[in-house]
């Protein structure tokens, strides 16, 4: 539970500065459906932000995006892997 405010918190954060950064006109809203919908909200916030970004930003944020899932589909592999005798 304390990992996933954590998380949420993070990307709300980085949201809320670098819109504020790039002068993005969004609902102040915004922040809290970031805040409980990352997973969703953080992509679109991505694709649509991103003319203002350089292609290794923004491949460096996709891959941290993608980490976790990266993370835990290689545990859920290593898991069913036969163990040696």
């Amino acid at each position: 539970m304390r990992w996933t405010m954590l998380i949420n918190s993070a990307w709300s954060w980085w949201v809320y500065v670098d819109r504020r950064r790039h002068r993005l006109g969004y609902p102040f809203e915004f922040d809290a459906l970031v805040f409980f919908a990352w997973p969703l909200v953080a992509p679109y916030y991505l694709l649509r932000s991103q003319a203002s970004r350089s292609r290794p930003a923004t491949l460096l944020v996709w891959l941290l995006y993608a980490m976790p899932f990266l993370v835990a589909g290689t545990c859920y592999v290593l898991a069913d892997l036969p163990q040696g005798s």
